[in-house]
């Protein structure tokens, strides 16, 4: 592992191919300076890594991305993706510099009709008959909410709101009448 001085990071020289088959894993960290390499042992590279996550506890961090992780589970979870390329490094843009932004309005097409729909949902408790039992909740539609939009007035109708049993069934009755109806 070696100190990379511009952006306040470091970034993994190199990675063992036996890293789960040993007992013990060791971490190195190379200190450049011009006239010689110096190399020093990480005890703990949650703490040496720490500003990278605002979580307060003891951290997990992977080997290959020094990605940081809550748990060990979800770190193992990760690993055996992650340990299967070359080491990398993940790099996230400057915060003022990573708006999305949309400039070509000249490729625009603008469309005549269009819907506009919004779903409610609600948790229902999964009964764990042996399927999975990771599955706690599912969601059930509960309501909906359904606006044709035109510039045409005479297709302009209002807005339908609905909530209560059977939602997506009522949800494509009517938007299939409505679409024939005009």
């Amino acid at each position: 592992m070696a100190v990379d001085s511009k952006d306040n990071s470091f970034s993994i020289l190199y990675l063992s191919p036996h890293v789960h088959k040993r007992m013990h894993t060791i971490t190195l960290l190379i200190l450049d300076n011009p006239q010689k390499h110096h190399y020093v042992y990480v005890k703990n590279l949650s703490r040496l890594i720490a500003h990278r996550s605002k979580y307060g506890h003891r951290s997990h961090v992977c080997l290959s991305c020094l990605h940081v992780f809550s748990s060990e589970r979800v770190l193992e979870k990760h690993e055996r993706c992650c340990l299967v390329h070359s080491p990398q490094q993940i790099v996230f843009p400057e915060p003022d510099k990573c708006k999305l932004t949309f400039d070509s309005h000249r490729c625009e097409h603008p469309f005549d009709f269009y819907y506009v729909a919004d779903f409610e949902s609600i948790l229902k408790p999964h009964d764990n008959d042996g399927d999975d039992p990771t599955l706690v909740n599912t969601h059930e539609t509960a309501g909906f909410s359904l606006h044709r939009m035109t510039p045409h007035e005479n297709y302009q109708t209002p807005p339908i709101t609905y909530s209560g049993p059977n939602a997506i069934e009522k949800f494509h009755r009517t938007h299939f009448c409505r679409v024939g109806k005009n």
